[in-house]
């Protein structure tokens, strides 16, 4: 999809068109466009500038906007350079066409293909200045670009659909002030055909009739006589499509009729000037008038068919041309064409002189080669004369003089110090050739640089002094480069310094922690170990403690057969007592043998409790409290000074 972003050049700070040159050079920088240039204004910046500027001269509007720069984007490979050239060289031919002086650009030099346009605010056939209003770009600009671009194959812009239609700037702006316009011309002529047309083919003839070329495919293209681009049905709005002038053509009795080309109001306008002098016309003045009315009224007529096809419609779009002339034609009482020849040029006469005259005392309007020059006669004038570089410097000087064109030479000469007497002086001098003037200017100033750059004694012991005080401060500067780079040096030194220090600290701290880590780790390890050692010990005993037991069994056994056998009951009871004793012990025993690996597994393992709770428990343990009684104050949300407390309240109350 290309995007087209807009933007107006406008006029710097001390006048002047220097923005419109700038940007023009930028547009055709050889580096970036690979040769890929057009427009209708030239081909090389000062061309196409010095084109622009005619235009501007010419209708004496060289104030406010220069001009305008308008950018059509590709995304990153969506279009060749061939096919960026042919969509950006439609969009200008269709909205610019060849009213405004324009050259465009493709740059080759980024990831995505773009072009630049730059044309002249100043129309060219009319002298209006170009305006842009709020919402062109939507319903006019941008539309345009995406029809263009759906020709070659490239996807237009994707945003709201509403007034996509879009029109050139020419008919856009002619629509704003109710003048005829290439496209009202093709509807005024097919409104007025359908009226008299039986159906389509004799419809198509008698457009041709009037002139006509049409061409009939997917779309019918009307080429209005003497145009040389006409316009497709679906760019004519609603109404205007081959099916629905059928259907009009069908239901003409229901159609309002053709609406006019002119606006009402223009149309009194024009007449209100035009009729005010017309009480005595000689027959040139009549037949420029007739010319005039014909552009605005040709389909009003008795008989549309007898004018001039071709030329009616061209003065159509040209009516506020017209109505210029026509009115400069009466008011200056011109009443024949030797008349109007005679005006024309004694006004080029005067036109010719004017220029000549402002041409001689105009502001340098380049500030570019203004801040070249002063560079330049800076650099001269601080070299002295026995330097080897002053003749270089001196040429250069004048080579740069030789480029710069002669209307600048006024404001050159104050530049270099003359005084505005004496460049009246010089302007005073009256000769008729102004290549003569400009020649004797020229002689003035080398004399006044001579003379001002002759050596004389004072002038060298000046120059004498001058160097001996650059030497001194030039020694004195080194002085101080000294002292600042051994002062940096310094304070670089103490940075260093405080830096290794601190370095040195952090290793140290962490080589504690480490230390801390490694002591913790030896402590559950030799705790661990016994655990493990207890654990042995206690299997131990308990087996031993079992072998008593049975011993102890056989031994009260043998004493029972010597007693006297109780009863029944008795026996049962008392075996079921022994045996709840044998099994409360041996079970006490089991848990007893099994604790430290539920306290480990409880306690130790995982990051559930830190190493100060862990060391609490292990002493816990170590003074006798079993897991389960454990599991009645330990909890990782507890300092251990809060779980002891908890401690001892439990052990009170079981003593209790």
């Amino acid at each position: 999809m290309a995007i087209t972003k807009l933007s107006n050049i406008g006029t710097p700070q001390g006048g002047g068109a220097a923005h419109l040159k700038n940007c023009i050079s930028y547009i055709l920088n050889s580096d970036k466009t690979e040769g890929l240039v057009g427009g209708n204004a030239g081909t090389t910046p000062q061309e196409v500038y010095q084109v622009m500027m005619d235009t501007k001269q010419e209708w004496e509007k060289e104030n406010g906007r220069q001009g305008y720069h308008f950018v059509i984007s590709f995304p990153p490979g969506e279009a060749t350079k061939e096919e960026a050239y042919a969509v950006i060289n439609d969009f200008c031919e269709e909205y610019l066409g060849e009213n405004f002086d324009y050259v465009f650009s493709v740059h080759t030099d980024q990831k995505h293909m773009h072009g630049h346009i730059v044309f002249n605010s100043v129309n060219r056939m009319d002298g209006y200045k170009y305006r842009y209003e709020k919402g062109d770009w939507e319903k006019y600009i941008q539309p345009i670009t995406d029809r263009v671009c759906e020709k070659y194959g490239l996807p237009p812009l994707v945003y709201d659909p509403h007034n996509k239609i879009g029109k050139s700037y020419a008919a856009h702006y002619a629509e704003k002030e109710g003048r005829p316009s290439s496209e009202k011309i093709i509807k005024a002529d097919i409104d007025f055909v359908i009226a008299a047309s039986e159906d389509w083919n004799d419809f198509v003839k008698q457009m041709e009739s009037l002139g006509y070329k049409i061409r009939q495919g997917k779309y019918v293209t009307y080429i209005p006589p003497g145009f040389e681009r006409g316009r497709r049905d679906s760019r004519l709005g609603t109404g205007y499509r081959k099916e629905e002038i059928q259907e009009r053509i069908q239901n003409k009795g229901k159609e309002k009729g053709a609406e006019s080309i002119l606006s009402s109001k223009l149309s009194k306008k024009y007449e209100r000037e035009i009729f005010q002098y017309t009480e005595t016309l000689t027959i040139f003045q009549i037949k420029k008038i007739k010319i005039f009315y014909q552009a605005g009224h040709y389909l009003e007529g008795k008989n549309p068919y007898a004018v001039n096809q071709k030329d009616v419609r061209k003065n159509a779009i040209r009516i506020n041309e017209l109505y210029e002339e026509c009115k400069y034609i009466l008011k200056n009482d011109i009443k024949t064409e030797d008349d109007l020849l005679e005006k024309q040029n004694a006004l080029l006469a005067k036109e010719k002189q004017l220029m000549n005259c402002r041409s001689s005392l105009r502001s340098v309007e380049d500030k570019e080669m203004l801040r070249q020059y002063r560079a330049l006669k800076k650099r001269l004038s601080d070299t002295p004369d026995w330097d080897d570089r002053f003749e270089i410097y001196q040429e250069e000087l004048n080579t740069f003089l030789k480029q710069m064109p002669e209307r600048e030479y006024y404001c050159i000469c104050a530049l270099d110090g003359m005084t505005v007497e004496e460049i009246r002086r010089i302007d005073s001098i009256a000769v008729q050739d102004w290549r003569v003037k400009i020649k004797h200017i020229k002689e003035e100033r080398l004399n006044f640089l001579e003379n001002m750059f002759v050596p004389n004694s004072e002038m060298q012991k000046q120059i004498s002094e001058l160097h001996d005080k650059a030497g001194k401060v030039f020694q004195e500067t080194e002085e101080l480069r000294i002292t600042l780079n051994a002062t940096l040096q310094q304070t670089l030194d103490i940075q260093k310094n405080a830096l290794m220090e601190q370095r040195e600290s952090y290793q140290n701290s962490l080589a504690a922690k480490e230390e801390l880590i490694k002591e913790r780790d030896e402590k559950i390890q030799s705790l661990v170990n016994e655990i493990e050692q207890n654990k042995k010990t206690w299997q131990t005993e308990k087996k031993t403690l079992l072998l008593q037991l049975e011993e102890k069994k056989s031994s009260d056994d043998d004493k029972e057969e010597q007693k006297e056998v109780p009863s029944k009951k008795e026996n049962s009871v008392r075996d079921v007592t022994e045996k709840k004793k044998r099994w409360h012990f041996f079970n006490k025993e089991e848990k007893k043998s099994k604790e430290p690996d539920r306290f480990i597994e409880t306690y130790l393992a995982g990051d559930t409790f830190n190493e100060a709770q862990k060391e609490f428990l292990i002493k816990c343990l170590e003074e006798g409290d079993t897991v389960e009684e454990m599991k009645t104050y330990a909890s990782a949300s507890l300092t251990p000074a809060m779980m002891q407390r908890l401690r001892q309240v439990r052990k009170k109350r079981r003593g209790q």
